[in-house]
């Protein structure tokens, strides 16, 4: 939109009805904020049904990793407090597991020790997290919520 300089409640003409071909539902919002600290900014966007995104600014985002509903693995339990149980079933299992943050930032990193691997989660805040097996062999990303109760 363009607006009259220093007029902010002045008639306003729509130049384009999105921004960067980003389609995120009626009523969204937007800021900017470098939240990753490298010098360029961050986009989080928030919609009227509740919707939340968040676009790194970086070419690579471990959060922009589409959740699969078919997942190659299980985590159990999930939500988890202390320790939960990754199993892959008769998937490849070599790879690192990566947790990642709302974020997109690494918030644990562990070696694959097989087709089932427990993660210490006993370091780890409470909140939702995005979990994925790193290596040769492509697998699905899940969400792990970690919730420690009364902390």
């Amino acid at each position: 939109m363009v607006g009259s300089k220093g007029n902010i409640n002045g008639s306003w003409t729509l130049l384009d009805s999105t921004f960067l071909d980003l389609h995120e539902g009626a009523r969204t919002g937007l800021c900017l904020y470098d939240f990753t600290g490298d010098g360029i900014l961050d986009l989080v966007l928030g919609n009227f049904r509740g919707g939340l995104s968040f676009w790194r600014s970086d070419a690579v985002s471990g959060i922009a990793a589409r959740v699969n509903s078919q997942a190659s693995f299980t985590i159990s339990p999930n939500p988890g407090n202390g320790q939960v149980a990754i199993n892959l079933g008769q998937a490849v299992s070599t790879g690192q597991w990566v947790l990642r943050d709302v974020l997109g930032q690494v918030v644990l990193r562990t070696t694959s020790t097989g087709p089932k691997t427990n993660l210490d989660l006993s370091g780890i805040a409470s909140g939702t997290y995005l979990i994925r097996l790193e290596g040769p062999a492509p697998t699905a990303t899940q969400r792990l919520v970690v919730a420690h109760g009364d902390r």
